[in-house]
């Protein structure tokens, strides 16, 4: 007998035979049919995978931004410009804070002001008093502080506040600009933005007297040399973006 006749012989004759043939060669045409397949699609799904990845980091990688940017000039009394500042603040986690309650109702937006001060105070060219009382101080017209000046800090009531119109298409800002006067030769090295805030219950236009206060944006930087008499003209824009 030969192998080949052995090996039929040992299954089932006639039909069954067949029947075997038939479904061993079916399995192997469709397990050689469906390799090609997984083969082909590898690509594709490595490709998906690789795009929602991306798709994922760039999410990731995406966010809203809130920016400080500060112009500071320096000025004689008769106006000659002295000296000029840019630079970037950072937001406070007070900031963040008081967005979060004023888009969310929990608290009315108050009155803003402006910080130049000094540390140690007594080199504070707006004042010799300890602490934050050394600081130039530029606020609202309606604001509680009284207009003061050394040993207990300047305040300036000169404050104005500009915001453009809405529009879906246009980013929005908010503008804070004032002057405050040096009335000792001294510097400043630090700058801040505060914004006052009540219960939900006040309205904004009553929001101005001795309120709750949060830091909004601040920052160190170099020190500003002052002369007695000269004036600090401060413009700080605080806009918002959504970046890469």
């Amino acid at each position: 007998m030969t192998r080949k006749n052995f090996y039929y012989g040992a299954l089932v004759p006639g039909a069954a035979v067949t029947l075997t043939l038939a479904v061993t060669l079916t399995l192997s045409l469709s397990r050689s049919h469906r390799q090609p397949n997984s083969a082909a699609s590898a690509p594709a799904l490595a490709q998906a995978t690789t795009s929602a990845a991306s798709e994922s980091k760039g999410a990731q990688m995406e966010g809203i931004k809130v920016h400080g940017h500060w112009i500071i000039d320096v000025r004689n009394p008769d106006g000659k410009l002295v000296k000029h500042l840019e630079f970037e603040n950072a937001l406070m986690p007070g900031g963040g804070n008081a967005l979060a309650r004023f888009l969310g109702r929990a608290q009315t937006v108050g009155a803003w002001e402006i910080e130049l001060s000094n540390f140690p105070a007594s080199g504070s060219p707006f004042g010799t008093g300890s602490g934050l009382s050394g600081s130039g101080w530029i606020v609202e017209s309606t604001s509680s502080r009284s207009e003061s000046i050394s040993p207990y800090g300047t305040v300036s009531k000169t404050l104005s506040i500009t915001s453009p119109a809405f529009s879906i298409n246009t980013a929005g800002s908010l503008v804070l600009g004032g002057n405050v006067a040096a009335v000792l030769t001294g510097s400043f090295s630090s700058v801040a933005t505060w914004n006052r805030f009540c219960s939900q219950t006040t309205s904004p236009a009553d929001c101005v007297g001795n309120t709750n206060i949060a830091l909004f944006t601040a920052t160190p930087i170099a020190p500003v040399n002052l002369s007695a008499g000269q004036i600090v003209q401060v413009t700080v824009t605080i806009s918002f973006s959504s970046t890469p």
